[in-house]
């Protein structure tokens, strides 16, 4: 479900914020992300507002530490420019560090990440660090809300409300993760079934893993069962009054 401050927004903060993300869709796009990545490594030992040449020793202490870090050739202020104008960094004009007048008259900027722009580039790298083994249904929560329910029966007939509000709260917390892991999980079976280019091979693997997590869920989910059902029938037996009111 999405965010209701997500809903109420208009069109055109919905547009602002979309240009956020416009450096993924240019055809450098990898470069761009490797610039904010160094600008990012700058925050962390708070160099907040950065030059070029900053940026780009940042840029050489990550490539001797990964793979595929590109070159800039002398475009990397373009870069910062052109992230400047999608609003993913501010960008201010630096008096004090131009030190002779010709310096001065090239523009000596310096940039730091917006608010927005910072939210934009982790949810990149978040998405980035998504794997697709994430998405699934665990089957080891059912012992977790066997627990929280008789809990919250045994809280809500000796009156200790702020018990019963932290069991209620658990057990929200945990119906809510598992239908953001169902929803992902069908999002990944509707995946590997658009994948019609798929080997052979790679079909049955994904076939034999989905089949096997399916089986062990449904049994889990099987063996919990009556005894699910028993414990919401204690707490509906506590009274649902009270624990409404305590609630």
């Amino acid at each position: 479900m999405a965010d209701r401050r997500a809903l109420d927004l208009d069109s055109l903060a919905i547009s602002d914020r979309f240009r956020l993300f416009n450096f993924t869709r240019r055809d450098d796009h990898v470069a761009y992300l490797w610039v904010l990545r160094a600008m990012d490594r700058l925050r962390e030992v708070h160099r907040v507002q950065v030059d070029a040449g900053e940026v780009q020793s940042a840029l050489n202490e990550l490539t001797r530490l990964h793979d595929g870090v590109p070159t800039f050739d002398g475009n990397l202020r373009d870069r910062l420019d052109a992230l400047y104008e999608d609003g993913v960094v501010h960008r201010f004009d630096d008096a004090s560090r131009a030190g002779n007048l010709v310096r001065y008259r090239n523009r000596q900027s310096v940039y730091q990440f917006s608010e927005l722009g910072y939210w934009a580039y982790t949810s990149v790298e978040g998405l980035l660090a998504a794997r697709i083994q994430d998405a699934n249904l665990s089957r080891l929560v059912f012992s977790d809300i066997l627990e929280d329910l008789k809990a919250l029966a045994a809280a809500n007939r000796a009156g200790e409300g702020e018990q019963v509000y932290r069991r209620l709260s658990r057990l929200d917390s945990v119906m809510e993760d598992m239908g953001r892991r169902s929803a992902h999980f069908h999002v990944t079976l509707g995946e590997i079934i658009r994948s019609t280019d798929a080997s052979p091979e790679t079909f049955l693997r994904y076939k034999n893993a989905l089949l096997t997590h399916m089986s062990e869920f449904m049994a889990e989910l099987d063996r919990y069962l009556p005894r699910l059902a028993t414990a919401v029938r204690d707490v509906e037996a506590s009274g649902l009054a009270s624990l409404l009111d305590r609630a």
